[in-house]
């Protein structure tokens, strides 16, 4: 089974900072990101997605695209340590 890793759109975030695990808000670029992305993926049959809303918004649109439930992750799952 072939696995597709999609990394979120830019964060609304200066360039050259370390943002981490802060959950910040999206650029004003997502729209034309995002709709890359979709133009990008033929297949979707599960989606798992951190909580951060970066992450979150861009999955809850391949979801409405390919018609999957996304499942997000606790946010404890992706602490260091």
């Amino acid at each position: 089974m072939p696995v597709t890793l999609v990394r979120h759109t830019q964060p609304d975030v200066a360039v050259d900072v370390c943002y981490g695990s802060t959950d910040l808000g999206l650029a004003e670029s997502f729209a034309d990101e995002a709709a890359d992305v979709l133009a990008a993926l033929r297949h979707c049959d599960v989606l798992l997605s951190s909580p951060l809303l970066r992450c979150r918004q861009l999955a809850e649109l391949i979801a409405d695209r390919f018609s999957v439930a996304t499942c997000c992750f606790p946010a404890h799952c992706f602490a260091a340590g």
